[in-house]
């Protein structure tokens, strides 16, 4: 919280002394073609959302986490991830660049301010110095910022694509070295809840490890595979996945339907990185 309030308190002051070279980050609300679907989705999935502003999808994240993390993981997963999809990403700009100056123009939606910007890391993060001499500057401590506002939008563009790069790279390192342990150290059996099921594979999501993962039919030479396509939700298909020779201490058949948990046996061939997926 002391966090927020340094970096929203920093965001004020330098708007207030630079109102055309602050430095700042905003965060858009989310689409609306996208929003526009959310009702039937709760409906589908099974959840309700009050509203739409940030507050309003917090407060429903809240009473999930509380409804469903103890006996519905993977749905409670499954839902943020949904909603996560929604979202725009936050981004750093000049203010002086910005043409439509109206409020909600620098607001960050997510953490539902007017005015914010990231102060307190300068150690990691670029933006930070930026901020740190414009504030610098206006307590009159250090020279005025020298460069124009377009510049400043140019160092902002390259930042917000920096940062998603390094987004990107992280989610693939936990990919990549989560596949090396399960080479070094498996095959695994995880809890999975399905997500979606298609004619030729399903979708899962890892209780563990929050991925998103696909299982092939066509990979399950032991099971024969009965699909069943619903009339006008594709998300409430269903799948039956019967065992051709029975096996003791497993069971017959694996009913794949929305939020089902199954238990996934995972691994990775040798001299390779890609996860492979099999029903006990």
């Amino acid at each position: 919280e002391f966090m927020l309030l340094a970096n929203i308190t920093v965001a004020r002051k330098i708007h207030e002394a630079f109102p055309d070279r602050a430095f700042l980050r905003k965060h858009p609300p989310p689409k609306r073609n996208l929003m526009a679907k959310l009702p039937q989705e709760c409906e589908i999935y099974g959840f309700e959302v009050g509203d739409s502003s940030s507050a309003g999808l917090s407060k429903a994240l809240d009473v999930l986490h509380r409804d469903l993390m103890s006996y519905d993981r993977g749905k409670y997963m499954f839902i943020v991830e949904l909603l996560s999809k929604k979202m725009q990403l936050a981004k750093y700009f000049c203010t002086g660049a910005v043409e439509n100056k109206e409020d909600s123009s620098f607001r960050h939606y997510a953490l539902s301010v007017d005015l914010y910007t990231h102060f307190t890391s300068p150690i990691r993060r670029y933006p930070d110095i930026i901020v740190h001499r414009l504030l610098v500057a206006s307590l009159k401590l250090g020279p005025p910022e020298s460069r124009s506002p377009q510049e400043l939008e140019d160092v902002a563009h390259v930042c917000n694509v920096n940062k998603y790069g390094a987004k990107r790279a992280s989610e693939q390192g936990v990919e990549l070295f989560f596949a090396l342990f399960v080479r070094e150290n498996g095959p695994i059996e995880m809890a999975a809840s399905v997500v979606g099921v298609l004619d030729q594979a399903a979708d899962f999501i890892l209780h563990h490890t929050h991925m998103v993962v696909r299982l092939y039919y066509q990979n399950q030479p032991d099971l024969s595979v009965s699909f069943t396509k619903h009339e006008s939700v594709p998300q409430l298909n269903e799948a039956t996945l019967t065992r051709k020779q029975p096996k003791e201490d497993l069971p017959p058949s694996y009913l794949l339907k929305l939020f089902q948990v199954i238990t996934l046996t995972v691994s990775v061939p040798k001299d390779s990185t890609k996860l492979s997926l099999s029903l006990p």
